[in-house]
């Protein structure tokens, strides 16, 4: 695919495992910090691709390998963390209705391998405080953009704010106003 690096990050003998599940005891990794990594598994003279959907220290999950086959011990596996070398679309709105203080976006934003960089282009019908909410494990903390400051109205700003596995992100605006634009795209750190 054009644009796509693939950075080797990991790789070892596995201990078990099932179709969805590999696990290897010698690893101690960060939960979910190889989410969206790609995790290739050799068994025998097959091999087989999964985009990685969590992990805990030892074990890696991912969508389901064909009928009767399963992760079992000595099957050998890499993981590779996929980068983007342009970035990536994760919002494009226009002409929308923002209530005061309301998440702005209908589902929260992940990154799709951390860390990344994501870059905000908004712009608003009345002057109001621009802000972002990050989630992490349950806890939400609520930043402004701008220091705090009032955007002025219908006019264009643009923010970087870096994200890291984990991180679940939505905006926020202090007023009663027309989005007049909001874009985000992901940019991989790698990639800057």
């Amino acid at each position: 695919m054009e644009g796509l690096y693939a950075v080797s990050n990991d790789i070892g003998i596995a201990s078990r495992g099932s179709s969805t599940t590999l696990i290897d005891d010698t690893r101690h990794w960060q939960d979910n910090i190889l989410r969206g990594a790609l995790l290739r598994i050799e068994k025998k003279q097959q091999v087989y691709e999964r985009i990685i959907l969590s992990n805990t220290y030892n074990t890696i999950t991912f969508s389901p390998l064909p009928t009767g086959v399963e992760v079992e011990r000595g099957d050998r596996w890499s993981i590779s963390i996929v980068v983007r070398g342009t970035p990536l679309e994760k919002v494009n709105l226009q002409n929308t209705a923002v209530s005061a203080d309301t998440d702005i976006l209908p589902t929260s934003l992940e990154p799709l391998a951390g860390p990344s960089l994501l870059r905000i282009m908004v712009a608003m019908s009345y002057a109001g405080v621009f802000s972002a909410t990050i989630t992490k494990e349950e806890d939400t903390q609520v930043l402004h953009f701008y220091e705090g400051s009032n955007l002025q109205a219908d006019s264009l700003y643009i923010f970087d704010m870096l994200v890291h596995p984990g991180d679940s992100v939505n905006f926020r605006y202090s007023v009663d106003s027309t989005l007049r634009i909001l874009r985000v795209q992901e940019i991989m750190v790698a990639s800057q």
